[in-house]
């Protein structure tokens, strides 16, 4: 993450607010999707066995496959997030409003 400077006295537009919503929602998204793939591959090792047929599942279950999802996560949100941030660049920059681009600027090169 990069060492950003603060942005004193900054007001949020409605354009600007929405969007922080929406990638708000985009890590919300992701954290309940993480949960879900993890139940997922526990559900189907521990429902319906036995302790042996458990153990079984345990040693079946492509754990590489799991951790290549879970990686990709953050990766895909993270996409997601500089999606939206890149188009408020541009919407700021349009709209000549220097305090809310550099903001979005800012978002954009991985300020938080």
């Amino acid at each position: 993450m990069k060492t950003c400077e603060p942005l004193n006295g900054l007001q949020f537009d409605a354009v600007s607010k929405k969007t922080i919503e929406i990638i708000n929602n985009k890590k919300e998204i992701n954290d309940i999707l993480a949960a879900f793939i993890t139940l997922g591959v526990f559900s189907s090792i521990f429902t319906k066995s036995k302790p042996p047929q458990a153990g079984f599942n345990i040693t079946q279950t492509d754990w590489s496959l799991y951790a290549k999802a879970m990686k990709s996560l953050p990766v895909i949100t993270n996409r997601m997030i500089q999606s939206h941030a890149d188009d408020m660049v541009i919407h700021y920059h349009m709209h000549n409003n220097p305090k809310l681009l550099k903001f979005w600027l800012g978002v954009s090169s991985g300020c938080k």
